[in-house]
């Protein structure tokens, strides 16, 4: 929705009016009353009347941050068509837009007649289209410390090519240390990573690549082989709309007292977005059941796959406490051999 926020202080306290009428409210999961100027169209206004302060008070309390009308037109002869379509040179965010204006006066101009009609299309946009979103850059933790014992050192720093190491689109599978081993190296105050392994499209088991930072097992890494969050349609910067709007504007004036009119629109918008990534599984914790977790004695394994896997519990010293019946999850790799296992 495109709405109006005068001052700050928020939509709901902007009235906005067509011809000095209310008009029908779009954001009706919110406030209901905060009209979406998308379906107002452009090539009709014939000017905006915008009034803040205390003037806008005698609408009510929906117009505390002020009151914003748009004019139409009401006396346009003639034929007006307009269009547009736009691409950037990387061939991302097109759109096209098309507008019809036509209108006729008649009885000496005591009457007016005025069709329009409006297509607007925006077609999606994500992370991966755009060159500079394509990559996950950002601040990561480097060090930890308190403020009354600061070590002089920044505890964050920028680093380029950020990758995740809990998740990734065909699984990733961690595979813990023990405390007084580094295979896969250790974080801040020494505490040792997670070895991290990530499925490739057909099926073999590969280590997760990339230089590690922060703090935890988990820890954070960059120029890695994982995923980015960046990649394919994780990461929406525009939705896919589609609008269609359509306007009847009429009036006669029989006398200076008596001038009946018809304002009639037809608007519908089409749009599909999201907020955020969509979700992921995580073995045995997502629906808190253990059939949900990954079993050595999966059929989808390869022999590749099952080798890794066991030759990574043998080195975390989880060998033996596992077998092909037995699920392989987070928890159960991590778990202390002490009788609790199973």
């Amino acid at each position: 929705l495109n709405l109006l926020d005068l001052r700050g202080l928020g939509t709901a306290r902007t009235l906005t009016l067509v011809n000095g009428r209310r008009h029908v409210a779009s954001d009706i999961l919110s406030n209901g009353t905060s009209v979406d100027v998308n379906t107002i169209p452009n090539d009709l206004i014939e000017r905006v009347d915008v009034v803040t302060g205390g003037n806008s008070a005698i609408y009510g309390s929906d117009a505390i941050a002020g009151v914003v009308n748009f004019i139409l037109k009401d006396d346009f002869e003639g034929v007006q068509v307009r269009g547009h379509a736009s691409i950037n040179e990387q061939g991302t965010f097109p759109s096209q837009y098309m507008s019809v204006l036509a209108g006729q006066n008649f009885a000496d101009g005591r009457g007016n007649v005025t069709l329009h009609a409006e297509y607007a299309n925006q077609d999606r946009v994500y992370g991966s289209d755009v060159e500079f979103l394509r990559r996950n850059d950002g601040f990561l933790t480097i060090d930890t410390d308190s403020e009354e014992n600061s070590d002089g050192f920044p505890d964050r720093a920028f680093f380029r090519d950020i990758s995740s190491t809990t998740i990734y689109f065909n699984t990733l599978v961690p595979f813990p240390q023990p405390a007084d081993t580094a295979r896969c190296g250790t974080g801040l105050n020494d505490v040792p990573f997670n070895c991290n392994y990530i499925f490739t499209n057909d099926g073999r088991l590969i280590e997760q690549t990339g230089t590690r930072t922060s703090t935890g097992p988990f820890g954070s890494i960059f120029n890695s082989n994982g995923q980015t969050g960046r990649e394919g349609t994780l990461l929406s910067v525009f939705p896919k709309q589609e609008r269609y709007n359509a306007n009847l504007l009429a009036h006669f004036e029989i006398s200076e007292a008596l001038v009946p009119f018809i304002e009639a629109k037809f608007v519908r918008i089409d749009t599909q977005g999201q907020q955020s990534s969509p979700a992921f599984v995580q073995s045995g914790f997502t629906f808190g059941d253990p059939r949900t977790s990954l079993r050595l004695d999966n059929p989808f394994l390869s022999d590749q796959a099952r080798g890794v896997i066991t030759s990574q519990l043998q080195a975390s010293g989880l060998n033996g406490r596992l077998s092909g019946a037995v699920p392989l999850s987070p928890a159960n790799l991590a778990a202390i051999d002490d009788g609790s296992y199973r």
